[in-house]
């Protein structure tokens, strides 16, 4: 079964989401994306089918949409993620007795900043620290504009908000982990390597995972079902 949900923000706009279920369950898998991610990109579309064979719900989310009255990128900060995932998650609440978040990259950092008080388990795969020794970007502020350029393959605008908001998600972040965390990184990507060193500051239930020969995005060959598996075996202890 699969059915399409739209989520008053409070603020006007619409979270527009797709529920998809095979069985009755009363656990439930929430998707956040990354920065240029959508609920249609295949971590998304294929974990909605994958989490369903193995009794759980799996709701994907767009944070921004072309959809009626979605998100635009360009309006958003994390903050404003934070405050539409804590709509998805109350939206959810009661009807599931477990909800459990994934946040790929920086939909990690959304899910660690959210509300978790009604979250069982959480996984993060390849969330990145900000990385301080950086010293490049391809975010460039256009005065004209008020905004962030991203000079990337496809060119994008982000708010000043959310471009000093990425910049706070560091170690100061990791005491809001309240529940136990799954950090799954990919072998080919540096998020674990800003990690390494900061995962004593974790004070909730962890485990780490690497996806050996994988990228950012998991695109490799079986590298997405590793993904998955590694996650299953994490919710299914609780």
């Amino acid at each position: 079964m699969e059915k399409t949900y739209a989520i008053e923000t409070g603020d006007g706009c619409l979270i527009h989401g797709v529920l998809n279920s095979k069985s009755q369950t009363d656990k439930l898998v929430v998707f956040i994306h990354g920065l240029t991610g959508e609920k249609e990109n295949h971590l998304y579309y294929n974990g909605a089918r994958y989490f369903p064979e193995h009794g759980f719900d799996a709701f994907r989310v767009d944070l921004f949409s072309n959809e009626a009255k979605g998100r635009k990128l360009t309006d958003c900060s994390i903050s404003t993620f934070v405050s539409d995932l804590n709509r998805v998650t109350a939206n959810f609440y009661g009807i599931y007795k477990d909800i459990y978040l994934i946040g790929h990259s920086i939909g990690g950092c959304v899910v660690i900043n959210s509300d978790q008080q009604n979250i069982a388990r959480i996984a993060l795969w390849d969330t990145a620290l900000f990385d301080k020794t950086k010293t490049s970007s391809p975010f460039v502020y256009n005065k004209a504009l008020d905004k962030y350029i991203a000079n990337l393959k496809i060119g994008y605008l982000l708010s000043k908000g959310l471009i000093t908001e990425r910049s706070m998600q560091d170690e100061r972040i990791i005491s809001s982990i309240k529940r136990p965390v799954k950090l799954v990184f990919a072998g080919n990507s540096h998020a674990k390597d800003i990690w390494k060193d900061k995962l004593r500051l974790i004070n909730s239930e962890y485990e780490t995972a690497v996806i050996e020969n994988a990228g950012h995005g998991f695109n490799e060959d079986m590298a997405a079902e590793k993904l998955f598996k590694e996650t299953l075996d994490w919710f299914s202890y609780g």
